[in-house]
């Protein structure tokens, strides 16, 4: 009866203490989450400064007057080319003969 108490203490105490360093390890990476999140607050806010610094430094006239003075001259960025995407109605609509082709009655 003794043992048996005794047992059911020390698995009361053992639980106990799972329970304890699990909640201390969620706080802990609630902690870390927070301290994440405010240094990218911070970054955020420093790229919108800076942002805002380039915008007011730099007048439309004074970037082409800059690029005139470029003995090369400069040429836009080509965009990439774009693939054309059909729905599936489309491609059948366009095709009625494939949709024979994949008949698998026989």
């Amino acid at each position: 009866m003794f043992a048996k108490l005794l047992l059911i203490i020390l698995i009361t105490g053992a639980t106990a203490c799972i329970l304890l360093v699990n909640r201390q390890q969620r706080i802990e990476t609630a902690n870390e989450i927070a301290h994440i999140h405010r240094c990218l607050l911070e970054h955020d806010q420093a790229l919108w400064t800076m942002r805002n610094e380039v915008a007011a430094r730099c007048q439309p006239d004074e970037v082409r007057l800059a690029i005139a003075k470029l003995a090369g001259g400069w040429r836009p960025i080509p965009s990439p080319p774009r693939r054309e995407t059909r729905s599936a109605t489309q491609v059948a609509a366009r095709d009625p003969e494939s949709n024979n082709k994949h008949d698998l009655s026989g």
